[in-house]
């Protein structure tokens, strides 16, 4: 059916190239951004093979393989696709991937569900992959010189992938997690509760987490950090190299789902369509610009 207003202006802010377009850029030696402006996309090079951490949607797959190839990449290369989860801002260039590159596509059992179901919104449609590396906690994929640790960490929904690997700058090697569903636009006390458990364990196995590198940019900050990354001196520190400030924001996320479980246990809690509105327009853009 028609989308409601807001869902809909929200739709022609996604669907906005001047709004969404990023330049690629790279992160640390093995590690580039490839996303757009509000849902992020990762590419890791291991030296024999390249892995894609999210495959955005609709038009932005073509932007994506653009990306890949304007930093001198062939997406041939692309060995593995790990989807965070399964919605379609995610998982949506999946199929693409898989069918012109043979790419292997990596979700959890109930991630490839919702990958595959269809959508509530037909605007959330997602060319379907053919059901491929299906991911349990605690799997570990290597390619080349990284290792790439997975953890379901359900609550965004129930099959959320949040991704441990390493990122290079020169001699120093530097722990990263991407965190796979932050956001808390979902309802129901018993799957905020799940969430704030997923959560309590990621700050159980922090503590060599230096660099997060989120599904969406702005829950780490990204682009902030790389316009401090294009002024480094070769002798400074690594701006994307934080971890009091990954330890931070996990604190905050718990925070925030507790104030939401409170809510959902007395009654006032917000549609998750409102709290998913609010969450995106209190994200200040960053502008990017070319220095």
């Amino acid at each position: 059916g028609p989308l409601p207003p807001p869902l809909s202006a929200l739709w022609q802010s996604w669907d906005n190239h001047k709004q969404q377009y990023v330049k690629p850029f790279q992160i640390f030696d093995n590690i580039y951004y490839v996303g757009i402006d509000w849902v992020s996309a990762y590419l890791v090079d291991t030296g024999s093979g390249l892995v894609l951490i999210d495959s955005l949607y609709g038009k932005w797959v073509a932007t994506l393989e653009r990306n890949i190839r304007q930093l001198g990449f062939d997406p041939a290369q692309i060995k593995y696709v790990i989807n965070t989860h399964g919605h379609f801002d995610h998982a949506g260039g999946s199929a693409h991937f898989q069918k012109q590159y043979g790419a292997q596509i990596v979700m959890t059992e109930e991630d490839w569900q919702i990958a595959l179901a269809e959508p509530d919104v037909p605007l959330f449609y997602i060319p379907t992959p053919k059901r491929d590396i299906v991911a349990k906690d605690g799997d570990k994929i290597a390619v080349g010189d990284n290792e790439f640790s997975l953890y379901n960490t359900p609550g965004h929904t129930n099959g959320v992938l949040s991704i441990r690997y390493t990122a290079r700058d020169g001699d120093n090697a530097h722990t990263v997690m991407t965190l796979g569903g932050v956001g808390l636009n979902f309802s129901g006390a018993e799957r905020t509760e799940t969430y704030i458990n997923s959560y309590l364990r990621l700050q159980s196995i922090q503590d060599d987490i230096e660099v997060s590198l989120p599904n969406h940019q702005a829950m780490g900050r990204v682009f902030e950090r790389h316009d401090r990354l294009k002024q480094r001196d070769a002798a400074a520190p690594h701006p994307f190299v934080d971890q009091a400030s990954y330890r931070a924001d996990i604190a905050i996320f718990i925070n925030n789902a507790r104030r939401k479980l409170a809510k959902e246990q007395d009654g006032t809690a917000e549609d998750p369509s409102a709290a998913l509105l609010r969450a995106i327009s209190d994200t200040p853009k960053s502008i990017q610009t070319e220095q």
